[in-house]
């Protein structure tokens, strides 16, 4: 799993599951002796979600609906 397969999994996901919503932010981790990924998405409202895609490409949503602060 690389960086830039994590945010097209995440595009897609966010085309087919969470409407208006876009890629922000990739940021890896390390799970299991895998490396992972934490996805935030962001729709023109500000609201922020959560998506963690594990190394076989699994796409999991992360907690609920949130704003950003300043």
């Amino acid at each position: 799993m690389t960086e830039d397969k994590a945010k097209d999994l995440a595009q897609q996901y966010a085309e087919k599951y969470l409407a208006g919503f876009t890629v922000d932010k990739v940021l890896p981790f390390t799970g299991m002796r895998h490396t992972m990924y934490s996805v935030e998405l962001k729709n023109t409202a500000g609201e922020v979600r959560t998506l963690h895609i594990n190394p076989f490409g699994n796409v999991m949503p992360f907690g609920g609906p949130r704003q950003r602060r300043s």
